[in-house]
C-alpha cells in the first residue's frame, strides 16, 4: 500500500454532496421500509424494483432499487448511511442491514435514466413512468 493511500482514501471519504445515491435490498428490510426513509424528510428518487438484472457471471442479481436523495444541505456519504443505519439497524459485519453502500452522484440526470436502464439496450428495461419521486422530489 502506497504510503499516502489511507489519506487518500480519507479525504474520498470526507467529500460532500447534496445528491447521493443508495441501494435497497427490501427482501432484508421490513416492509414499512419506503415510510421509514419518507420519515426522514428528505426528497428522494426511487427506482422501480430491478428484478431483472444479472451478474457477468449470469446469475441473478438480489432484487434492489436504485435511490438518489436530494439533501438540502452537503453530506458525505457515510452520515447519509449513519441516517439509514439509524432506521435499519447494523448487521454484525457492520454493514447498514438491507443498504450495501452509498456514492455520491455524479450526474443526477444519468443516475435517474439509469433507473430505469434507458441508455443500456442490454440490460433488462424497467418502466420510466414507475421512478418514484418522494417527499416531494419530482
Amino acid at each position: 500500500m502506497a504510503k499516502n493511500s489511507k489519506s487518500v482514501q480519507l479525504k474520498a471519504d470526507e467529500k460532500r454532496s447534496r445528491n447521493i445515491n443508495i441501494n435497497f435490498y427490501p427482501e432484508d428490510l421490513p416492509d414499512d421500509w419506503k415510510e421509514r426513509i419518507d420519515s426522514l424528510g428528505i426528497k428522494l428518487i426511487l427506482s422501480p424494483l430491478h428484478d431483472q438484472d444479472y451478474n457477468a457471471d449470469g446469475t441473478p442479481k438480489k432484487a434492489h432499487h436504485h435511490a438518489m436523495f436530494l439533501n438540502s444541505n452537503k453530506k458525505t456519504v457515510k452520515q447519509m448511511m449513519d441516517e439509514l443505519a439509524n432506521l435499519f439497524g447494523v448487521s454484525p459485519s457492520g454493514s447498514v442491514i438491507g443498504v450495501p453502500h452509498g456514492q455520491l452522484t455524479i450526474d443526477r440526470t444519468a443516475t435517474v435514466r439509469y433507473m430505469a436502464h434507458l441508455d443500456h439496450p442490454d440490460k433488462a428495461q424497467y418502466p420510466a413512468e414507475e421512478i418514484q419521486g418522494r417527499n416531494g422530489a419530482d
